[in-house]
């Protein structure tokens, strides 16, 4: 058994110690350690299939990145009122107009006359007076009439439209001159004062004269009558308190507290004069004051 053993030992040390064989062997192991030098950067390299983490997007549960858009909190979108109402909304009744027409501005008070005239204009006011006929307004409501050797034929003046509501009209004449002529007053069912009117008629010694809607004198009252009571002379200036009480189709007139009771419809008030006589010019000057319509 030793025998074969050293044999054998002896075999390798001839084998090793061949120098042919010890050249071929080193460059074999030479050749094989540049070959793996040249493989192993490629062996040790991270292989990217391997080492990639791939990351899944999450869009179910990450919303885009976007730029807040700053809305206000007080003052409302343009174009969106909030508190004002939509144009053409009403939400205010309109104020109403005054029932009784002022004197201070004739703008609603329509003339009556068959002479030709042009209103002035003044003070914001279309139709501020009527120079022509003598009719002039003042700033403290009251209206004159006073004009001097005018032949008029017609009755002249100014009148205005009554609302149906109307239960009372009041008002104050002062007289101080009249030639040849009559103040009217009159409550009309039209515009044409001296048509289906009850027309009441002073005249230039202060009788007052009451006619009926068919012209017809229905009565008359002389200044002594009518200023029993009062505080008024038996001479001019005449003076008058006229009230008229609205109870359906007719009216009670009360003149300086003498009462009369008279059969109208009145869809009309009017003021103004005319001419007894067809040759003589009139000349008047009254005013009246006081206008209250309820």
């Amino acid at each position: 058994m030793s025998k074969k053993t050293s044999s054998e030992e002896e075999e390798k040390k001839g084998f090793l110690s061949n120098p042919t064989v010890a050249i071929a062997l080193i460059g074999t192991i030479g050749t094989i350690f540049a070959a793996l030098i040249g493989v192993l950067p490629q062996l040790l390299k991270e292989d990217p299939k391997t080492t990639e983490v791939i990351t899944p997007a999450l869009t179910s549960t990450i919303a885009p990145t976007s730029t807040p858009t700053e809305t206000p909190t007080e003052v409302p979108p343009t174009g969106t009122p909030t508190e004002v109402p939509p144009t053409g909304t009403a939400t205010l009744s309109p104020t109403p107009t005054p029932i009784t027409p002022p004197f201070s501005c004739l703008d609603r008070w329509q003339v009556i006359s068959s002479l030709p005239t042009t209103p002035e204009s003044k003070s914001g006011c279309e139709k501020y007076n009527y120079p022509e006929l003598g009719i002039e307004p003042d700033q403290n409501e009251t209206l004159s009439f006073g004009i001097t050797g005018v032949q008029i034929d017609e009755v002249t003046g100014i009148t205005t439209v009554l609302a149906n509501e109307v239960t009372e009209i009041s008002f104050n004449i002062e007289l101080n001159n009249l030639v040849d002529g009559e103040f009217w007053i009159a409550l009309s069912e039209e515009e044409n004062p001296e048509v289906g009117s009850l027309s009441i008629r002073v005249q230039n010694n202060g009788l007052v004269r009451v006619y009926d809607t068919n012209g017809t004198l229905y009565t008359e009252k002389t200044w002594d009558e009518l200023r029993v009571g009062t505080i008024y002379g038996s001479g001019k200036p005449y003076k008058y308190k006229f009230v008229f009480k609205i109870n359906g189709t007719s009216v009670n007139n009360i003149i300086n507290d003498v009462p009369l009771r008279l059969p109208i419809n009145p869809n009309y008030l009017f003021f103004g004069y005319k001419n007894k006589s067809s040759v003589k010019p009139v000349t008047i000057f009254a005013t009246v004051s006081n206008l209250a319509i309820k």
